[in-house]
């Protein structure tokens, strides 16, 4: 059982290590997984993570992939050749939208994933996207631009009838048969309680109005995309630092960002925002892990709370949900948030159904 828990853990160091331009291949190399059990683990976790795509093109990138199986060689390039063609799918839907917009008088400002589909080099993206958000600053943009797209057929998703998105950044997610993702409308960009970090007024005056594929569309700064995306990473879910589960695909969309920068790391006024009430136990905890494990310099105090929490994860994920779901009900009923059992019973049953299929 302990020698099983440990390949886990190594594979997904390997796995961090070999997705980071700023890991030395010399490095990747010398860890290599060695047995089939390896690449079943690692093609178990690129999957969970979303990263499959990018796996191929780092492992390409790295002139590694003479390095492992053939046969998985070929699953890993058509892994990135299928993802290629749903984006192909999603940029004809985001011009679609866009059209339809336009043709009401909006202009979406498109947010995380969707902007990589709008960047001259898109084909070598290795980005999975689950959905496409946009942003509508002003609330006055909204009936109309909801309207729009029911009558072109989006529709909120049955799953997503009775729950209450009325205080939430974006409005209940849409559907639209045919299609494979649903479409996001934003409110704001973030949730209220984390806006101080990426306030709307300031993304909104700094937003890059674009002629894309002939509509007119937005996208945030770059400096905002990056805060954007370290968000995701570190606040915009609060259990993903407690339970050790951030996203590896939200890690490398990070690095994309600081990589439209032109940035190998985060100036140091960049991480003054961070290194303070209340986002600095975050931040700490997410430089430490990233500093470790993707070799990306950080001038913050280590905290190493992320990387255990993972390590715990990844060796006993069962007894690790299990502990925090016992620990975040707890917490909920004492400090009064857990609210009437209508409100908490569903998250309840959601997250049973999680723990039942580690």
């Amino acid at each position: 059982m302990a020698e099983r828990a440990g390949k886990r853990l190594a594979v997904f160091r390997w796995l961090c290590g070999v997705l980071s331009s700023r890991v030395a291949v010399e490095r990747c190399r010398a860890n290599l997984p060695r047995d089939e059990r390896d690449w079943q683990l690692l093609v178990e976790m690129g999957s969970t993570h979303l990263v499959l795509p990018n796996l191929y093109l780092a492992l390409r990138e790295k002139g590694l992939l003479a390095d492992i199986p053939p046969d998985l060689t070929t699953a890993l390039e058509g892994f990135h050749t299928l993802n290629a063609l749903h984006n192909v799918r999603l940029r004809q839907q985001m011009r679609e939208v866009s059209g339809l917009l336009n043709s009401v008088g909006l202009r979406p400002i498109w947010l995380k994933g969707a902007t990589h589909l709008m960047a001259a080099d898109w084909k070598n993206s290795g980005r999975m996207m689950v959905d496409l958000d946009f942003w509508l600053p002003e609330a006055a943009q909204h009936v109309p631009a909801l309207a729009c797209l029911s009558n072109a057929g989006y529709a909120i998703p049955d799953q997503y009838h009775g729950m209450d998105f009325s205080k939430s950044h974006h409005h209940a997610p849409l559907m639209r048969e045919g299609e494979s993702v649903y479409l996001e409308v934003h409110r704001q960009v973030v949730a209220t309680h984390i806006s101080a970090l990426l306030p709307d007024v300031a993304a909104q005056a700094q937003v890059e109005w674009l002629d894309w594929e002939g509509y007119r569309v937005g996208r945030l700064a770059a400096s905002d995309r990056l805060m954007h995306a370290y968000i995701q990473c570190a606040e915009m879910n609060g259990n993903s630092i407690a339970l050790g589960r951030i996203s590896l695909m939200k890690i490398l969309d990070f690095l994309d960002r600081l990589d439209d920068l032109c940035w190998t790391t985060p100036p140091p006024e960049w991480f003054a925002q961070l290194d303070c009430p209340p986002w600095r136990k975050n931040a700490r905890r997410l430089f430490t892990f990233l500093e470790h494990d993707f070799n990306l310099a950080s001038p913050l105090p280590r905290d190493g709370y992320y990387r255990r929490r993972l390590a715990g994860f990844l060796t006993y994920p069962k007894a690790t949900y299990g502990l925090y779901l016992l620990e975040h009900i707890r917490n909920g009923f004492i400090s009064g948030r857990a609210g009437s059992p209508r409100h908490w019973w569903r998250k309840l049953v959601y997250h049973l159904e999680i723990l039942r299929n580690f």
